[in-house]
């Protein structure tokens, strides 16, 4: 196998590895964490490096927000800075969850660096 294509199918695994802690968590705090009855979490359409995670208050898309983004080379959680882009500095590492669910709050506290 070619260097080229080993580097590409390692980064292509790594990015499996990552979505795979991203869909476990979110698993987690959507039956198991303590949130406001009707709120719920979801991976939204990846960008180039980030994946956003929305925060859903009400059905229909009304009152989404982004709770934080991912980064989907590394497993990082980054504090969002707004919709579009993360706030500098890693909070958390998917890879780490028993560290992501004793911090965690739904309001986003947990993400704010100490």
């Amino acid at each position: 196998m070619s260097e080229t294509l080993r580097d590409t199918h390692d980064a292509a695994m790594q990015q499996m590895r990552v979505v795979s802690a991203a869909c476990d968590l979110l698993g987690w705090i959507n039956t198991e964490a303590d949130i406001p009855q009707g709120y719920s979490y979801s991976l939204d359409n990846p960008g180039k490096k980030y994946q956003r995670v929305v925060m859903h208050t009400r059905p229909g898309g009304h009152g989404d927000s982004v709770a934080f983004f991912i980064d989907r080379n590394t497993g990082d959680v980054l504090k969002a800075a707004g919709w579009k882009a993360p706030a500098k500095g890693v909070r958390a590492s998917l890879f780490d969850l028993d560290d992501i669910k004793a911090r965690f709050t739904w309001s986003g506290g947990w993400l704010y660096m100490k």
